[in-house]
């Protein structure tokens, strides 16, 4: 392996570099800053730092301003608790269990950064309420010290970066989805030509890929940023309008290729729809728009009218979307086309995961009446809520490990060998220098990352270099409850409704087949527009799932999710105007209201229904759709096999 292949597998690049040097030199500077001060448990600012360091300026902003939040709510709520059940262990995992599994919840129904700020505020209630649980008299000075240090470390942190980090990654965002508009518009008018080539396929998935990316990464890049909430809003508008523009495009392109009459009509449609297309990719790279211009493909639309005004009004939406994020940010109304759901199921899980990971190894401090045993409960509080809601949480808490064990043994090593005597607070703070780089080097290598950031919390915690002796229990005891309590928590994860990226993706594929039966057996939709806002969002996230291979294989089955939504609307159409056909348009309505049954069962009952359907043009399009869905459920296991 040589040196590139090698500094791309562990994740090294000069900006990770920068990155990692600036944040050790920022968290031994804000621990000096603690220090100076005299505020309890310095160390707590140079930890604050470690956490929300980020390596651009406008996450930082984001990301500390939820620790503040969470911080503060977590110091208050674990104050209360020590104060009202200091002397009653028992009584104190009970509670501590429900606000952690509380916090847990919540993290779960919410994003990005007020996610974290869910899970901070669950673990700071943990740590002030057990670090010093001997000694519930201390319980001001500690929730005081706790939320000082964390804004030192905040203001340290927003401070190094405001001058050393760059900018985030918005234009760049912004810039890939104008080029993915582009893109799209000239898969639809080579697709609209004739038949799809494997070639032309690859491109389709790329395309949905690259949405789902786009989307996924909104938050991250655009949280901190001028009208952030604005900006967010609109480019999911554009995303949405985009798949929308693929989904009618697809279907065109299908229902062309399956008529053999009308040849000279449907020749004609293909000619001013590679016109009109070639001028809107022109109008995009160029920055110019006139949504009114689609209105010029209605006259050609005699032999496939659903499907061409279905791709008309898509290409209108997307082109008013596209000017609409071309525009500064603002604080007016901006529709929604992509609508997000609470996840009550994962956040019960995840609630039920963690309160029941605390009251297993609290029962177990409390039966031992071990003295360190609340500070292996703090171990396990600490990353069960962090990994309770992440579907990567197992591999991620092995990493945690070997990170937790290395920041024990340095901090033994810091404390026992090299400085076994009370030395000065200066002597202390300067020696920390060496044991920082050495977290620096880890933060250099994503593979690395998360064992450097725990490394450092772990031995900082014990080291506590604004104290000239440790307080509390003897550091061997503190440190092998730590590890006791880290290791339970990710034995817990493997075991205890356990959840990773396979699981998450069954549960949303049941959940996209229950959205389409909802709407298959409602006898009126009260709004379509939402419908498919929530359904867009459901299959972009069903296939932005980081790190599995499979996500290109997903793509099909969001594509016949899109045809079966469109075939459920038309159905519904169609059944208000045809009353001779009323009573088999009902009928393939219930079929597709179970569409839990096995695909086998359902490709036939939609093949055998759509017989029916030769009254007119309309119905004859309706009777190809079913016969293509028909096919393509018979083919599709990731979607339907999980349903």
């Amino acid at each position: 392996m040589n040196t590139l292949h090698f500094s791309r597998f562990v994740g090294l690049d000069r900006s990770r570099v920068r990155f990692a040097l600036f944040a050790a030199v920022a968290a031994w500077l804000a621990i000096a800053v603690a220090t100076v001060l005299d505020l309890p448990n310095a160390h707590w600012a140079g930890i604050t730092v470690f956490t929300v360091s980020q390596p651009s300026r406008g996450l930082l902003i984001e990301r500390c301003t939820w620790r503040l939040v969470g911080t503060a709510l977590g110091a208050v709520v674990g104050g209360l608790l020590l104060i009202l059940f200091g002397n009653e262990p028992a009584l104190l995992v009970l509670f501590l269990s429900c606000w952690l599994a509380i916090c847990a919840a919540a993290s779960a129904l919410v994003r990005h950064f007020r996610s974290y700020g869910a899970v901070l505020a669950g673990y700071t209630g943990a740590i002030v309420a057990l670090i010093d649980v001997s000694h519930p008299g201390n319980v001001e000075a500690l929730a005081y010290g706790r939320i000082a240090c964390t804004v030192i470390g905040v203001c340290v942190a927003t401070l190094i970066s405001g001058f050393f980090m760059p900018a985030s990654g918005t234009q760049r965002l912004l810039d890939n989805a104008r080029r993915l508009s582009t893109q799209t518009l000239q898969w639809v008018a080579d697709g609209v030509n004739g038949l799809a080539s494997a070639q032309e396929h690859l491109r389709l998935e790329r395309l949905i890929l690259d949405i789902s990316n786009i989307e996924a990464e909104a938050d991250e890049v655009l949280d901190g940023s001028t009208g952030a909430r604005w900006r967010k809003r609109r480019l999911r508008n554009m995303l949405a309008s985009l798949l929308a523009v693929i989904d009618a495009a697809n279907s065109l392109r299908n229902q062309m290729n399956r008529h053999d009459a009308h040849q000279q009509e449907i020749e004609q449609t293909r000619v001013v729809l590679r016109q009109w297309l070639s001028k809107a990719s022109a109008q995009t790279t160029a920055g110019e728009h006139d949504p009114t211009s689609w209105g010029e493909i209605a006259p050609h639309s005699r032999i496939l009218p659903i499907e061409v005004a279905a791709l008309r009004q898509a290409l209108a939406s997307l082109t008013d979307d596209i000017q609409a994020l071309e525009r500064k940010a603002s604080t007016g109304p901006v529709p929604l086309r992509l609508v997000s759901e609470s996840d009550w199921l994962a956040a019960l899980r995840a609630a039920l995961r963690t309160g029941l990971c605390v009251l297993i190894v609290g029962f177990v401090w409390d039966a031992t009446q071990w003295s360190a045993g609340s500070f292996m409960l703090l171990g396990a509080c600490v990353y069960i809520t962090v990994f309770a809601t992440n579907e990567h949480g197992k591999r991620n808490a092995r990493r945690v490990i070997p990170g937790v064990a290395l920041g024990i043994c340095a901090g033994y090593v810091f404390r026992v060998w090299l400085h076994p005597s009370p030395a000065n607070i200066e002597e202390l703070v300067l020696g920390l220098l060496p044991f920082l780089l050495v977290s620096m080097l880890g933060l250099t290598m994503r593979i690395t990352a998360i064992s450097a950031v725990e490394y450092s919390n772990f031995f900082l915690m014990l080291v506590q270099p604004s104290h000239l002796t440790p307080i509390g229990l003897p550091i061997e005891s503190q440190g092998l409850a730590l590890m006791i309590g880290t290791c339970l928590s990710v034995i817990a994860l493997h075991f205890l409704l356990p959840l990773d990226p396979f699981h998450r993706q069954r549960l949303q594929s049941k959940a996209i087949v229950r959205h389409l039966e909802s709407l298959a057996r409602q006898e009126a939709v009260p709004s379509v527009d939402y419908w498919k806002a929530r359904m867009y969002l459901r299959l972009l996230r069903w296939i932005a799932r980081p790190g599995m291979g499979e996500s290109a294989h997903r793509v099909p089955g969001v594509l016949l999710a899109l045809d079966l939504g469109a075939l459920i609307l038309t159905l519904r159409s169609y059944a208000a105007e045809s009353l001779e056909l009323r009573a088999e348009v009902s009928n393939v309505l219930h079929i597709l209201g179970n569409l839990h049954i096995p695909p086998t069962d359902l490709s036939e009952a939609l093949r055998a229904s759509s017989k029916h359907f030769d009254a007119d043009e309309k119905a004859r399009s309706i009777r190809s759709a079913l016969q293509s869905c028909a096919d393509d459920i018979a083919k599709e296991s990731l979607l339907f096999g999980n349903a």
